[in-house]
């Protein structure tokens, strides 16, 4: 039995598998990865967000935690987060000290985002 996410499981049944709906199957199916740094692009308007940067060229998204160690929040909006080419490597292998201020600043951004993106529907 396998939770595929988006309220769905996986069965085995010898060579058959069925997918049948599940409501404890909580999980979102992750997006191509192309797709969520586009995303976070947009949503942190192409800007790195680094406290106290405005770069907005060579930007590189970063995991805010760690794709290795939390592979289900690896294309979650709120787990990336703009950063400039010089400001990304002076965070990688020192993510957890920025973790909770660059969360900080993804929930802020996402909700700002989300509003425009509703505001234009």
């Amino acid at each position: 039995l396998i939770d595929c996410g988006d309220f769905y499981k996986i069965e085995r049944f010898g060579p058959y598998r069925i997918a049948r709906p599940e409501p404890q199957a909580l999980w979102s199916l992750q997006k191509p990865l192309d797709q969520w740094k586009k995303e976070v692009h947009e949503r942190d308007e192409n800007t790195c967000q680094y406290p106290g940067c405005s770069e907005t060229k060579k930007l590189e998204v970063h995991h805010i935690k760690k794709h290795a160690t939390h592979h289900h929040l690896r294309t979650r909006n709120t787990n990336g987060i703009c950063l400039c080419k010089e400001h990304h490597s002076q965070v990688n292998r020192n993510e957890e000290s920025y973790e909770y201020q660059f969360m900080q600043i993804a929930l802020a951004n996402y909700k700002r985002w989300k509003n425009k993106k509703n505001e234009r529907i």
